[in-house]
């Protein structure tokens, strides 16, 4: 018996590195252009400072594991091989927390600021719409989400405006061309 719960003991993985080969929280952001993690570029692949650059990473463990540049450059990653509403929601959200955390140099963080603006502009100009998932499997939208991100960065949201609908719940609506 204490030889089988000694030996169980002995094969458990290190947390968070296991499959990866690294720790997340060693991951640090190195700007490498001003396009990763926005569609449609897909220079994230090339990217040698990205470690998840060379396979599809598992982007919810990732997310969930609390590193915003781990979770950035798996984002970026799953952006480039499927470009969805959603990965370009959670790439331009993991450039908010890495900008407002200040987990990039001081020379970075404009460009990491103006990087996020762009890939949650970029979500609502080319995913018009796009919905996440809770953990029960629900969808929410995430357009309002990117539209309020924007703001809270100083920006300014372009060609959307936000309305309530009869229900009370905030929309976004195209701008109309005058």
């Amino acid at each position: 018996m204490f030889i089988l719960a000694y030996s169980l003991v002995g094969c458990a993985p290190e947390a968070a590195q296991y499959e990866y080969g690294i720790a997340l929280s060693d991951v640090e952001f190195t700007l490498f252009d001003t396009t990763e993690g926005i569609h449609p570029s897909v220079v994230t692949l090339q990217n040698p400072h990205n470690p998840f650059s060379q396979s599809m990473p598992s982007k919810w463990d990732i997310e969930s594991a609390g590193y915003p540049i781990a979770s950035f450059y798996a984002w970026a990653v799953t952006l480039a091989m499927e470009a969805t509403g959603e990965h370009q929601f959670y790439a331009a959200s993991s450039l908010h927390r890495i900008y407002s955390q200040e987990l990039c140099t001081r020379e970075e963080s404009y460009y990491v600021r103006r990087m996020a603006l762009e890939a949650y502009q970029t979500q609502l100009d080319s995913f018009p719409y796009a919905v996440s998932y809770s953990e029960s499997g629900a969808p929410f939208p995430i357009d309002t989400l990117a539209y309020d991100a924007i703001v809270s960065l100083g920006g300014d949201v372009q060609n959307w405006t936000k309305i309530s609908n009869q229900e009370g719940e905030d929309i976004l609506v195209p701008v109309e061309s005058p």
